[in-house]
């Protein structure tokens, strides 16, 4: 079972002045058209220090874009760590 993350759950992380990211990195990305919205799918590597500890973590993600009024904005995103 793994843990949910909002938007500001995330931000919360980012911005932790104990957290130290050397590593942030995106692979694999493949785009689905469908009109105007778009189902990107790829890889996430992100490698760094939290309160002095290293940890290092790889995610497979899809995120589902919307292009409204000339701008794409996020609607969806997900992130899991795949199993090994």
């Amino acid at each position: 079972m793994g843990s949910t993350y909002s938007k500001p759950g995330y931000i919360t992380h980012s911005a932790d002045p104990s957290v130290h990211i050397d590593v942030a990195e995106l692979s694999d990305l493949k785009v689905h058209m469908h009109g105007n919205t778009a189902v990107v799918t790829g890889a996430y590597h992100e490698k760094g220090r939290q309160d002095g500890k290293a940890y290092e973590y790889n995610d497979r993600l899809t995120d589902v874009w919307l292009k409204n009024e000339g701008t794409w904005q996020v609607i969806s995103s997900h992130y899991s760590v795949p199993l090994k």
